[in-house]
């Protein structure tokens, strides 16, 4: 048992060495990588260094709590915790995309600091570590780099918030299971995002690391728009039905757009805006509204607002989702209609929308799940699309009892203050 054991802890750190070895020597190349993506306008032209450990502001004095994020789902999932520990902790976020730099200014996050995260070379993380000096790392979601994971947890205690591992995940890690458990060993504290994910998880890490405290994304706070932002849709779009189609993906516009104009042929006041999960697709979607016969227009970075006559509006911005969700009476979430897992249905829902999503929700089934138990959410395949979206179009009744049901089963407050508690309780006093 003894041998097994070391043989496990060896081939870890053979697996974990290989890979520190590889990241060291490609470190020089990340230069010539970075300005690649800056030509592509994929990295922000001023801040781009600090993915290399390059910073340009100071470090506040004090404790210092770290939240390190990929992208814009996560940063909003944590948004309301971070409001209530920035009360009395300084806290640094990093984020991966330029998209969710973005929506960070928008957060109205009254101390918060953001930088982009170090990429993960030894030397990047070290630079990072050695200027930030955190008191305790808080990974959210699936985000598991290796050296960022090894070399921190040297420094201070390390927890996973909101913990998820995919079916396909869990089922790719199950070749290099040793490598995994050495990850997942790095974390003091594993507090995954439902029960499904912490069984996953648990074959890879000691059930005492494990804890399971609800899901972060049902206690995110709906983050209102503006009425000064509102009011030129409304007059523009007076009197109209308002759907929205939120975060879709390639293969679905043109399978909810058809359905739209179908229904609109007997409901005239019918009126969606398209919010693509890329938004570099617009003009894309736009074709597809001219080939179907439907007029559009495009936000665009000039903000325009759509026109009287026009059908369809198609959002190609970022950090705007509230704005979309406020204006409409039913959301179309996309991502579940094609194979990609869904997206987070918790914003429409507290926004008082009622949902259609498709048949593939694997990566929020918890959530999804809560919500079909409580008749909550209407599930459609994309030959469905248009009876069901047509089914609440004509039943107003039916779109309000949908919208408070959902509305009343996305509050879990509680997970806030017992995520508080964690984090604070494993601050280290030095680095």
């Amino acid at each position: 048992m003894l041998v097994s054991a070391n043989y496990e802890e060896v081939h870890n750190m053979m697996l974990y060495s290989l890979y520190f070895l590889i990241t060291w020597c490609a470190n020089p190349f990340m230069y010539l990588v970075l300005a690649r993506r800056l030509r592509a306008g994929k990295e922000h032209e001023d801040r781009y260094t600090e993915k290399l450990g390059r910073y340009s502001v100071k470090r506040p004095h004090g404790k210092l709590i770290w939240f390190h994020v990929a992208s814009v789902g996560e940063l909003n999932s944590i948004a309301p915790l971070v409001k209530i520990l920035e009360e009395k902790n300084l806290v640094l976020i990093t984020t991966v995309t330029l998209n969710a730099s973005k929506v960070f200014k928008k957060a109205n996050f009254k101390h918060a600091i953001h930088q982009f995260a170090p990429i993960d070379t030894p030397q990047a993380v070290k630079r990072f570590l050695n200027f930030w000096k955190p008191n305790v790392g808080v990974f959210v979601d699936s985000e598991l780099w290796p050296n960022l994971l090894s070399v921190a947890a040297h420094r201070m205690s390390l927890i996973n918030l909101n913990g998820r591992l995919s079916d396909k995940s869990a089922k790719n890690w199950r070749y290099f299971s040793s490598f995994a458990t050495y990850l997942y060993g790095r974390f003091s504290k594993i507090l995954p995002c439902s029960y499904d994910d912490m069984h996953k998880i648990s074959k890879f890490v000691p059930s005492n690391k494990l804890d399971f405290i609800g899901n972060l994304k049902l206690a995110a706070i709906a983050n209102k728009p503006k009425e000064a932002d509102l009011i030129p849709f409304k007059k523009t779009l007076k009197g109209k039905l308002i759907i929205v189609a939120a975060s879709t993906h390639p293969g679905e516009e043109a399978v909810i757009l058809k359905a739209f104009e179908r229904i609109k042929q007997e409901h005239t006041n019918l009126f969606i805006i398209i919010a693509p999960r890329n938004p570099s697709r617009g003009h894309e979607i736009q074709e597809i509204c001219k080939d179907i016969g439907l007029r559009s227009s495009i936000r665009g970075t000039s903000q325009l607002l759509p026109k009287p006559t026009d059908d369809v509006y198609i959002a190609d911005t970022v950090g705007e989702m509230n704005l979309w969700y406020t204006l409409s009476e039913v959301a179309i979430v996309g991502g579940s209609f094609v194979p990609h897992g869904g997206h987070n249905i918790v914003e429409p829902a507290k926004l008082m929308n009622a949902i259609i999503i498709g048949e593939y929700t694997a990566n929020f089934r918890d959530i999804v799940s809560h919500f079909i138990e409580n008749e909550a959410v209407v599930i459609a395949k994309s030959e469905s699309i248009e009876t069901k979206l047509a089914g609440l179009i004509e039943d107003k009744n039916l779109r309000n009892a949908l919208s408070s049901k959902a509305l009343s089963i996305s509050d879990a407050a509680s997970v806030l203050h017992t995520a508080r508690a964690i984090i604070e309780e494993y601050i280290s006093p030095v680095n």
